[in-house]
């Protein structure tokens, strides 16, 4: 369709103030050491895993951190796309993993576009918040014994 802006390419909502709201930290394991568990854990089982840095923290003044966002959009940068891409051993076996911290981690409607996608094509997704539900999300997905 014409004229219209594709979910990925959109920017994010900002409150009407244009002042940003103070970032509430919840209990609960945080959401880096989650994933470094899985990733550590998937690949002592021989999977192979990467990455996708989309929460990277940007340096720079506010003007430098726009232009560096644009241009990594340009580059491929989709918000909300999963924070783990999993390889099987066998040909085909691709899934996508997103961790979310132990408390209060939700997911965003880009994170739920990109989920409904995944699940469209047949590719396994899941969303974890610890090693043990990411080795069962592995062991549902008929990867491992």
């Amino acid at each position: 369709m014409a004229g219209v802006t594709p979910w990925y390419l959109k920017k994010p909502r900002v409150p009407a103030t244009g002042a940003k709201r103070p970032r509430r930290k919840a209990p609960g394991a945080l959401e880096r050491p989650v994933q470094r568990g899985v990733i550590e854990l998937l690949e002592t089982l021989g999977l192979r895993v990467a990455a996708v840095p989309n929460g990277a923290m940007l340096a720079g003044n506010a003007a430098s951190r726009a232009r560096l966002m644009k241009a990594l959009k340009k580059d491929g940068l989709r918000p909300g796309f999963p924070d783990l891409i999993v390889m099987g051993r066998k040909p085909g076996q691709i899934g996508v993993l997103e961790c979310k911290r132990e408390k209060d981690g939700r997911l965003s409607v880009e994170q739920k576009e990109w989920r409904d996608f995944f699940i469209e094509v047949g590719h396994p997704w899941a969303c974890v918040t610890s090693v043990d539900e990411a080795l069962a999300a592995i062991k549902s997905w008929g990867w491992l014994a």
